[in-house]
């Protein structure tokens, strides 16, 4: 009988309402006859049972995913078989009743043959998707199909070694060659940090981007401040403004966020920076959240001209979002907003909105989304990232 050892290590991820397993990484066997080979799998979905079965659909393991809905999901576990001998295996996934929702078939016969090098990026831009990688294969019998896919097979390639417009995920490349032997391999793109490189913003206007006036206006005692960072920037899609996150974080635990939005000069490499400034302030208590839009504020020693066309902008705050999005409007008529996720089909829709609102986005997949708003004299398209 075939040893299999068991771990089980859990994750934060992306999801879908059913299971979908897929391989992300597997060793060969240090030599031949030694049975040391192992298999990682990792499973998106609610609850279910993976069976693990040998060529001649023997079983080996039946294992209970338990979920912890401890947090916001989705979630991802990941499973590890150990101490596999050379040989051909099946994992099926199942769900609550008993419906098989995944099977997938693993080689292990042949597996030393090739093997599989990536040159990973390794990071986005902030809330972008824009990373990168490279894949080299070597050994086995070419030609070579590829495969690569993300956890929840939202993304495929096929037969690339060149992938770019990755966003933050684990990415599985699966290799088959010419005799039907297999490999596979993972790498992982996350999210990088904002750093700035335009030299309309200068650090001097960011360090003092927070001033004690944005806090009064938040109504924010300063002597009752623990720590004050930030949490992210933003530009938004043509450039003419930018957006800085704070997150404060109080002596008794609540947070206090602030969105300063700095509207730019069309042409923000000249030096011209902003015209004004908008300040929102957004209270996390126990209660739940509350958005308080708070007057514009003149920055007279940045003053530029044309500042009318900035009007009635549509804000998505905060962004990245987490559970619940704000959307707030200058404008006095009714308008109407549409969500699309990354492959432009709408998933949310809401008519005939007079006043600020607010979507749920708890149980919305991982990813970037476009809002499109219009009203009868506009039309804004804003992207908005949800972790």
């Amino acid at each position: 009988m075939r040893k299999a050892l068991f771990t089980l290590l859990l994750f934060v991820g992306l999801g879908s309402a059913h299971a979908q397993g897929g391989i992300t990484n597997i060793t060969s066997e240090s030599q031949m006859g030694a049975c040391d080979a192992s298999i990682t799998a990792v499973f998106v979905a609610d609850r279910e049972y993976v069976s693990f079965y040998d060529a001649s659909f023997n079983l080996i393991r039946r294992d209970t995913l338990q979920w912890n809905w401890g947090g916001p999901g989705p979630w991802q576990l990941f499973l590890t078989w150990d101490n596999l001998c050379a040989g051909v295996y099946r994992m099926v996934a199942q769900d609550t009743l008993g419906f098989v929702s995944d099977t997938t078939v693993i080689d292990l016969s042949a597996i030393n043959t090739i093997n599989i090098y990536t040159n990973s990026s390794g990071e986005t831009s902030p809330g972008m998707c824009d990373g990168s990688a490279m894949i080299n294969v070597q050994g086995g019998v070419p030609p070579y199909q590829v495969v690569t896919y993300n956890a929840d097979s939202s993304y495929v390639a096929l037969d690339s070694v060149f992938f770019e417009a990755l966003c933050d995920d684990i990415y599985t490349v699966h290799v088959v060659d010419s005799e039907g032997n297999s490999a596979f391999q993972v790498f992982n793109v996350i999210e990088g940090t904002f750093s700035f490189t335009n030299p309309a913003i200068t650090d001097s206007i960011i360090n003092d981007s927070l001033s004690a006036s944005a806090l009064q206006l938040c109504n924010i005692n300063f002597a009752d401040v623990d720590s004050i960072f930030i949490q992210t920037y933003e530009y938004t899609q043509n450039e003419d403004s930018l957006i800085v996150y704070w997150t404060i974080l109080m002596n008794n635990g609540d947070l206090e966020s602030i969105a300063q939005v700095y509207y730019l000069d069309t042409n923000i490499t000249t030096g011209n920076l902003m015209i004004s400034l908008d300040i929102y302030c957004l209270t996390t208590k126990s209660t739940g959240s509350q958005l308080r839009a708070v007057d514009l504020v003149s920055m007279s020693h940045l003053a530029l001209e044309n500042k009318e066309k900035y009007d009635e902008k549509f804000i998505v705050y905060p962004n990245p979002a987490t559970s619940i999005v704000h959307i707030w409007t200058k404008g006095q008529e009714k308008f109407e907003l549409k969500v699309y996720d990354i492959q432009s089909r709408e998933i949310y829709r809401d008519k005939d909105i007079l006043t600020n609102t607010m979507i749920d986005v708890n149980l919305w997949p991982k990813g970037i989304y476009l809002i499109e708003f219009s009203s009868k004299n506009r039309k804004q398209i804003s992207r908005i990232v949800i972790e």
